[in-house]
């Protein structure tokens, strides 16, 4: 049991996000819980969806998701704790683009098409004690 107050644990957990030696870390902690929140809402809605991690990050994706209805999205993650004030995120267009499936029926020209997914924004809120 931990002697410190909610208040230093707060300040202790603050600094840890805010380390740079820590952000492989801590974009893990929030990756798995993305996936448990992922999880937990597709079993309440009796959906089951399928989360894959590529072992090597070098094609600028963090997670596919597929759903039952074998549809897939490949999405990049960001995490950034609210006290940084970042305002923007560099990230790849084709992710915002759909899939040449999808985009064929949208009209969209084939070289126009991208990854079909998106990007996930995750704000770790620093700024309580909670």
């Amino acid at each position: 049991m931990s002697t410190l107050t909610e208040q230093q644990q707060a300040a202790n957990l603050r600094a840890f996000f805010a380390e740079g030696i820590n952000s492989v870390t801590r974009e893990r902690i929030f990756f798995n819980r993305l996936a448990f929140d992922l999880k937990i809402a597709a079993a309440r809605a009796g959906y089951h969806l399928h989360l894959y991690e590529p072992d090597v990050d070098r094609d600028g994706f963090d997670i596919v998701v597929e759903d039952q209805d074998d549809g897939m999205g490949w999405f990049q993650l960001k995490a950034v704790l609210r006290s940084a004030g970042t305002a923007s995120w560099d990230t790849t267009v084709g992710f915002l683009r759909p899939h040449i499936d999808m985009g064929d029926r949208l009209g969209f020209d084939p070289v126009e098409c991208g990854r079909g997914g998106g990007v996930i924004l995750i704000e770790i809120d620093d700024t309580t004690d909670r």
